[in-house]
């Protein structure tokens, strides 16, 4: 997750002022804005899955939170200039009087773990520009269609690597084993 600071909007006194959080679908379709959260924290980390909380309450002085029933796990929030996150089921908390709803999110390389890569033993080319077919760049975005490859280093294009059978998600496959 690559995270530009000096995008954090701070008020008057140089406080840091409340991100407005939007509440997205799967593919990304905005739904409506998360107001009245509180409790916002977050675990940034640097080439690894990142870590958003809040607790949204169901009502606030008798009107519905805006987009309360639409906090469900696998939505989106985006939180500016952090990025997008994917709701893991949030936990409804109720007394009878108030209730709320306290929600965890990780940044979208997460999705990457609910896809299983299958890789038979052999031996394939890490990344080929001219002839992309077999390569272990392309076995990796058409298991993620909605990403891309960005920018590769060109001492990997023609870089080889042999591997036993492989059948491991494919998160941990692309941080620990490649």
């Amino acid at each position: 997750m690559l995270v530009n600071f000096r995008e954090i909007q701070h008020d008057y006194y140089g406080r840091v002022e409340q991100p407005v959080l939007v509440l997205k679908t799967p593919d990304g379709r905005i739904i409506s804005t998360i107001n009245n959260y509180f409790n916002l924290t977050t675990t940034l980390r640097f080439n690894d899955v990142s870590e958003i909380n809040f607790v949204v309450p169901a009502f606030t002085d008798g009107v519905k939170s805006n987009g309360y029933d639409e906090i469900i796990g696998i939505r989106r929030v985006n939180i500016e200039p952090f990025g997008d996150f994917v709701l893991v089921n949030p936990e409804i908390n109720g007394d009878g009087i108030k209730e709320t709803k306290t929600c965890k999110a990780y940044s979208l390389e997460y999705v990457f773990n609910y896809k299983r890569l299958e890789i038979p033993a052999g031996t394939y080319n890490f990344h080929d520009p001219t002839n992309n077919a077999d390569c272990i760049t392309q076995m990796i975005v058409e298991l993620m269609p909605d990403w891309s490859i960005g920018n590769v280093d060109k001492d990997l294009y023609g870089r080889w690597r042999t591997f036993e059978n492989v059948d491991e998600n494919l998160y941990s496959f692309m941080m620990n084993t490649l």
